[in-house]
């Protein structure tokens, strides 16, 4: 988010494994991977309703495909909400800094003077 690298807008990944029971794991551990039917990765922009890219690898169906695309979805709104904060706080700390840095300028140029 910070690299200062221009971007249109935020992008959330999310990978979901499905399970040969039938469960959905999202964000599995490699363990986890390995053993799942299917995993789809998706990545969103920053509404989350338009898919950006989809990387899968193993067989699903496609009842699978939306059940994994809509809790991937849930998923990526939380990592949005959680940029969001993120640079709230940046932002904040930043203006604070410039506050007292202009602060500190005052108090240096009415004690010169």
């Amino acid at each position: 988010m910070d690299a200062g690298i221009t971007m249109n807008y935020p992008m959330a990944a999310v990978t979901c494994a499905l399970a040969e029971t039938g469960e959905l794991i999202l964000d599995p551990t490699l363990q986890q991977e390995t053993e799942a039917k299917a995993t789809l990765m998706t990545v969103f922009d920053k509404t989350c309703s338009d898919i950006v890219t989809c990387h899968t690898t193993g067989i699903f169906t496609i009842d699978e495909l939306e059940r994994c695309s809509i809790a991937s979805q849930t998923a990526a709104a939380a990592v949005h909400t959680f940029y969001r904060s993120s640079m709230e706080k940046k932002m904040s700390k930043e203006a604070d800094y410039r506050a007292l840095l202009k602060e500190g300028r005052k108090q240096n140029t009415a004690t010169k003077a």
